[in-house]
């Protein structure tokens, strides 16, 4: 059996440079309902995404944020991501934050978090 190790982002039609990790999570509101007699039922609203990018920091550059920044100039910002044969569209995505993070084995990291109304299966 091979398992999916890498997982290819999109920013747009454009591939996210020094991608080293992508999370969504996806969150749906449920309520559970008693009735007076003794009944129960249930009701689920409607799903909310939240998804964070971690990459690696170029030294003069951060190409990614570029990318961000385009996406919206030009309308609106969509990450695409493959999870083997499935192809997964945030669409209508806003950056809640960036953080920025380095430790003592040389490694300094980017990370981009956000939210998005809406998750589409591409294909």
């Amino acid at each position: 059996m091979n398992y999916a190790g890498i997982i290819p982002v999109r920013i747009g039609a454009s591939t996210a440079p020094s991608v080293r990790q992508v999370q969504y999570n996806k969150k749906v509101t449920t309520k559970i309902h008693k009735f007076s007699d003794g009944t129960a039922g249930g009701s689920e609203g409607r799903p909310e995404y939240d998804w964070s990018l971690t990459c690696s920091c170029d030294r003069d550059k951060q190409a990614i944020l570029d990318l961000i920044e385009d996406a919206k100039a030009t309308g609106e910002l969509t990450i695409t991501f493959d999870i083997g044969s499935r192809s997964h569209m945030l669409v209508g995505c806003l950056v809640s934050g960036e953080s920025y993070s380095s430790d003592n084995d040389g490694t300094a990291d980017l990370t981009i978090t956000g939210v998005a109304p809406d998750l589409i299966r591409v294909r």
